[in-house]
């Protein structure tokens, strides 16, 4: 049962990143040569994703293939927590300058110390 989570993880992937470009499951469909309710399997995690259509979609909305499991834990046996907002966060951060994101670091480093 394991395999079929790991699908529906990457699927969100698939749709939080959509989301993030404001794409329609129409337009990533027709980039990826497929129907738009081949996608809605897909981020449903109803279909599993080949290797070679997920890197259609990885090219289509500008990732690199292995960014759709930053989602699973270490050991991949299941998914990690899956927050859209943390997403969308990680990928603003990904446009900063590398000065501001090491501040970032610093900041987080600091907190953890406080919390813990």
């Amino acid at each position: 049962m394991i395999e079929k989570e790991i699908d529906r993880a990457i699927g969100k992937m698939i749709r939080s990143r959509r989301h993030e470009l404001n794409q329609t499951q129409e337009q990533l469909a027709e980039q990826c040569f497929v129907r738009f309710q081949q996608i809605q399997k897909y981020e449903t995690g109803a279909n599993r994703v080949s290797a070679s259509k997920l890197v259609k979609i990885a090219k289509a909305q500008g990732v690199s293939v292995s960014w759709y499991f930053t989602c699973l834990s270490d050991d991949t046996q299941a998914p990690a927590a899956l927050d859209p907002g943390v997403i969308k966060l990680a990928a603003r951060i990904r446009e900063l300058p590398p000065r501001a994101v090491d501040g970032i670091r610093q900041i987080c480093a600091a907190i953890e110390q406080v919390a813990s």
